[in-house]
């Protein structure tokens, strides 16, 4: 049987949010924006289409299915990742990768942040696809957290890990935006200073029922998607808040 990835944690999670984030005192807002890749970047699981052509989606789905959104169903389905060779992989990544689109909503968020906050990407799913992606579209300096594959990657991030890190970074004294599409991304949004909340094409039902253990959230507009009791925001209004601690615009005092 192939051999699976460690959960990133403890000591290794420390040094790996320093050796990714910049040092705060570089960075006068004292903000960072930790952003989900799949179906929050973009509309797609970029996962599921290399999962399709290697015939692995279904195992997928099994584990998680079956182990829910704890540490050993990300860990199963790195060894279903790194069973498959790795040069065939990386093939697929690429193509992937190069075709993938980028939401309009994040190029507005993050043309006007970049260069105030530092902007990091932590996935569950293949960081390989969103480096390419990113470096395509421009964004060279944003870092991906992630790993699947044992031969390529030195670790596998969790949901419990994307929270764990948004904790590591309040400590060390950021304030925190968060923003994802699952609940794979609700420790991390529950545990920022300020969420976005960015639907999936069928309106992430699974995160959205569990929105109200997150304090401080609003539905990012991506698409013609609007659901009661939950307040929205424009990317131009969510890229303000972004610039102002995490405060919204409402809730500043002049």
């Amino acid at each position: 049987m192939t051999s699976s990835l460690e959960i990133l944690t403890g000591n290794n999670l420390h040094s790996e949010v320093n050796k990714r984030i910049p040092i705060l005192i570089d960075y006068p807002l004292g903000t960072c924006l930790l952003v989900d890749a799949d179906r929050t970047l973009c509309p797609e699981d970029t996962g599921r289409l290399v999962g399709q052509v290697f015939g692995v989606n279904n195992r997928i789905r099994d584990i998680f299915e079956t182990l829910d959104y704890h540490d050993d169903a990300f860990t199963a389905v790195s060894s279903i990742w790194s069973s498959i060779p790795s040069e065939a992989y990386l093939r697929e990544i690429a193509i992937v990768a190069n075709n993938l689109q980028i939401r309009n909503s994040w190029y507005e968020i993050l043309q006007k942040v970049k260069d105030y906050v530092p902007v990091i990407v932590i996935t569950a799913g293949i960081p390989q696809v969103w480096r390419i992606a990113l470096s395509k579209a421009g964004y060279t300096n944003i870092p991906v957290i992630g790993g699947c594959h044992r031969d390529l990657d030195e670790y596998v991030v969790s949901a419990k890990v994307k929270g764990e890190i948004v904790d590591v970074l309040r400590q060390l004294g950021w304030t925190v935006i968060a923003a994802g599409d699952s609940c794979t991304d609700l420790p991390m949004l529950t545990a920022a200073n300020t969420a976005l909340f960015v639907p999936d094409y069928k309106g992430s039902p699974s995160l959205r029922s569990k929105l109200n253990d997150v304090p401080d959230v609003r539905h990012l507009i991506v698409d013609a998607q609007r659901f009661d009791n939950i307040p929205t925001c424009s990317p131009i209004e969510a890229a303000e808040m972004v610039l102002c601690k995490g405060i919204w615009n409402a809730d500043r005092s002049y």
